[in-house]
């Protein structure tokens, strides 16, 4: 059984489908698949807006993954969503090098984004900053 800490270093040699497989297995829960919310509109309830909803429950999800280090390799990270469009943006750290997407990305699943997080982060083989 591999320790949670090992799964990074495991990603390397997966192949596509193996990650999203991992992926999906991390994104299931109670037998409900956890997606983004594409909308980015907020939730209503009550007729009252829960703002910041969307973004919430999108940061969740990105947060099921941190324990694989994935901000361990940025400044920050942000994927946003407008009209189903995604827009992804992060900084690596000890650069000044910034990545900005909002062309490639559309049409892709949540899989598919968590993916392409992976491949820019714990997969690029980027330097990471030191956490402990």
């Amino acid at each position: 059984m591999i320790q949670k800490k090992d799964y990074a270093e495991s990603l390397k040699s997966m192949t596509t489908e193996e990650i999203h497989s991992f992926i999906r297995n991390h994104l299931n829960k109670d037998g409900r698949k956890m997606r983004f919310n594409m909308s980015g509109y907020d939730s209503y309830v009550d007729n009252e807006i829960l703002k910041g909803s969307c973004t919430i429950h999108n940061q969740k999800i990105l947060n099921k993954f941190a324990y694989l280090g994935i901000y361990d390799y940025t400044n920050f990270l942000v994927l946003d969503f407008y009209k189903g469009w995604p827009k992804l943006a992060l900084m690596y750290c000890y650069s000044d090098e910034l990545f900005y997407d909002e062309h490639t990305l559309g049409g892709s699943k949540t899989t598919e984004l968590i993916h392409k997080i992976f491949e820019l982060t714990i997969l690029s083989g980027k330097s990471k900053r030191r956490r402990n």
